[in-house]
């Protein structure tokens, strides 16, 4: 199956591909928030959501090398000239667009793993 082509309508596929890409790493932040949230005592919360987002923003760094790297391989591997034809590049795009897939499926399972038992996260307990 080949998500898209150059032919192919940018609502059809792409769109979607950015729409799933930008709700699993909201989505996977917001849960780990919660999580360090409920974790930690309230003088080392502030500390502790610094050390996530550094770690956040790091992850993210590797990510995009991570994608680059794929697309490239790929594309090189296609054994067509990549100036002559966009073909070979959207080889590349194919690959990193499935891998990016798989990584929004884990992500959703991941937060819905660490949802389970956060419950209300500030409320006063008596």
């Amino acid at each position: 199956m080949v998500p898209t082509t150059p032919q192919t309508v940018y609502w059809k596929s792409a769109f979607l591909a950015n729409i799933f890409s930008a709700a699993g790493a909201d989505a996977l932040f917001t849960s780990g928030n919660l999580v360090i949230t409920s974790a930690f005592p309230e003088k080392t919360q502030a500390l502790a959501g610094g050390v996530f987002n550094t770690v956040s923003q790091i992850g993210k760094s590797v990510g995009l090398a991570l994608v680059a790297v794929i697309a490239s391989s790929v594309t090189a591997r296609s054994g067509q000239a990549v100036n002559a034809s966009p073909v070979a590049l959207l080889e590349g795009y194919h690959a990193t667009f499935w891998f990016i897939f798989a990584l929004t499926l884990t992500t959703i399972a991941i937060c819905l793993w660490g949802l389970r038992n956060i419950g209300k996260v500030g409320h006063k307990q008596d």
